[in-house]
């Protein structure tokens, strides 16, 4: 067969007929995709829809961290008349350990005049505080004091994109936020056998929230609980306890995170506390002593480090190897109180 030439009128309608076959798939493509970004932005929608709609289908540490979040960064922190207003940070040991309510009544009992009022912040499972604590500041919060059981850490600043991107975990979440619903809903089944079926299990977790609400941020982690009475027994023991040796914090004020807390307290004129966590008694040797008690961090004024590195408490006022009970948290906040009124009385006047 000869080939074709050319200019041609027969090679012209080979040309059109193939440009015609190429403009349809290209139409083909396109509307796929339109199809496929239809389809998937309703999904999506669905989902997170159903995920906003059952907020309280999730892990308790969610949705403790939900509610205080929510709360603390859309109210009033403090009434007007506060004279000490305090915001204490942590993890979730603080999150169990800090009873705002009976912390500000024995600070009154100690002598300090002024109204007070401290609200535990401490998230579950998280270090990081900084950033959070700025998010408080930016939305009104005026705290004169904030205490924290732990300096600042390298992973304590805001993310820009190019972590943001490389962080696969927190891309995912920030993207899906509803991709743990089918584990979620599946493990919330399971767990409602016991306390009164589906609908009775949600309103208990609605109730959590509210609770930590209504307590400033106090929690007792009840969930973790497994011996009677919410009470360790006295001989309890870790094989990962080392009872021979001491545990530090130590304070970097070169990290970024540190400089950046300096900054803010300078900046809404509010002093830092660095107070210590509680430990089952074996779980570290006991801390030495620290004197005096209360020691200003070099060159910034602002830093106050008080007490010793950490205290011990007996294994029968924690409810798990990590976490007080109930009576522990009594216990170490009075004692975090007669601590820290001192200074605090020496600063309202």
């Amino acid at each position: 067969m000869r080939p074709v030439d050319p200019g041609t009128p027969m090679a012209d309608a080979a040309d059109q007929s193939a440009q015609a076959v190429e403009t349809l798939d290209w139409r083909k493509f396109r509307r796929g995709c339109l199809y496929f970004l239809v389809v998937s932005s309703l999904v999506w929608m669905g989902l997170e829809a159903v995920h906003m709609t059952f907020p309280y289908i999730q892990p308790g540490s969610n949705i403790v961290t939900d509610a205080k979040r929510s709360w603390s960064l859309t109210h009033p922190l403090f009434d007007d008349d506060a004279k000490i207003r305090a915001l204490v940070f942590g993890n979730s040991k603080t999150l169990a350990s800090f009873n705002p309510a009976l912390f500000d009544t024995r600070v009154a009992e100690a002598g300090v005049s002024g109204k007070v009022q401290s609200i535990n912040e401490a998230l579950p499972g998280e270090r990081r505080f900084v950033v959070y604590l700025n998010q408080l500041l930016s939305g009104g919060a005026r705290p004169t004091h904030v205490l924290i059981q732990f300096p600042p850490i390298p992973e304590d600043h805001e993310l820009n994109w190019g972590e943001w991107l490389r962080h696969d975990k927190m891309m995912v979440d920030t993207l899906f936020p509803f991709r743990t619903m089918p584990r979620d809903f599946t493990l919330f089944v399971f767990a409602s056998i016991g306390h009164g079926g589906i609908a009775g299990f949600y309103r208990e977790s609605e109730q959590v929230a509210q609770q930590v609400v209504h307590d400033r941020g106090y929690y007792f982690l009840k969930g973790q609980s497994h011996f009677a009475g919410d009470r360790l027994p006295d001989d309890f023991r870790l094989p990962t306890d080392t009872p021979t040796k001491t545990g530090t914090r130590p304070i970097d004020t070169t990290l970024p995170p540190f400089m950046r807390l300096s900054d803010l307290a300078k900046r809404y004129k509010f002093k830092v506390i660095l107070f210590p966590p509680t430990y089952r008694t074996g779980e570290l040797a006991p801390a030495p002593a620290r004197d005096p008690v209360e020691q200003i961090v070099p060159g910034h004024p602002e830093f106050v480090v008080l007490g010793d590195d950490y205290w011990s408490m007996p294994p029968r006022y924690f409810s798990d190897p990590v976490h007080p009970n109930v009576e522990g948290a009594d216990i170490y906040t009075a004692r975090l109180a007669a601590l820290v009124a001192p200074l605090l009385k020496r600063d309202e006047n």
